[in-house]
């Protein structure tokens, strides 16, 4: 018995690390399913939910470049020097959606650190792609009778409306002041980002950053 699912144990770990580099290198949807399941221990044998925890972790930043043009054309083909006292090019954190920057502006006459949180440059039309294609499989394996464990056709549908609402900062820099201003001075002992007027637009969010907090699961 012990032999046999030893022999389990090893196909198993193959098999997640090869679910995690197919993943990783397909992008897009695909990364959202993995964290998805990373969480999913009730439906997959251990080693998948390992292997996938690290894709939070493991997805490729975007190049420099491409964050200094985006940068400029959210604000008015400004250079990012003339947005901002300094901006780090080295991704904090790096998810499916954006990533994150570390970077200093002038908050009232004072130097604050900042979090600069930049959407991928064409994720929201590969999201929508990869959800088009996976919910045409998933419908089709419905029509075959095709049974896995969970209700796969809801879940994608599901997403298919939540998702494309994280792709609009502007909707989510307004909820991060709508929490803040509902916590401010009412809960004791709980501070919350705090948005940088000015520094956000429907691709870019600008918040003050706390040391090593949330960096990480805001970029998803």
């Amino acid at each position: 018995m012990f032999c046999v699912q030893r022999l389990w144990d090893e196909r198993h770990e193959w098999g997640a690390q090869k679910v995690k580099r197919m993943i990783l290198e397909l992008g897009g949807f695909y990364l959202k399913v993995g964290q998805v399941f990373a969480t999913k221990s009730d439906l997959l044998p251990p080693q998948y939910v390992a292997a996938l925890k690290s894709v939070f972790d493991d997805c490729p930043p975007v190049p420099a470049s491409k964050i200094d043009s985006i940068l400029r054309k959210e604000f008015g083909n400004k250079p990012v020097s003339a947005v901002f006292k300094s901006f780090d090019t080295n991704a904090l954190a790096s998810a499916t959606i954006a990533q994150v920057h570390v970077a200093h502006v002038d908050v009232d006459g004072k130097d604050t650190k900042v979090a600069v949180k930049v959407q991928n440059p064409g994720s929201e039309r590969l999201m929508r792609m990869d959800m088009a294609n996976m919910l045409f499989v998933s419908t089709f394996m419905d029509s075959l009778r095709v049974s896995l464990p969970f209700d796969h056709t809801s879940i994608l549908k599901e997403y298919r409306t939540q998702v494309p609402l994280e792709f609009d900062f502007k909707r989510e820099s307004a909820m991060l002041t709508l929490i803040g201003d509902a916590i401010h001075g009412k809960v004791p002992d709980v501070e919350t980002p705090r948005v940088i007027p000015g520094l956000c637009t429907k691709r870019v969010v600008t918040v003050s950053l706390f040391e090593n907090i949330f960096t990480s699961v805001w970029a998803t």
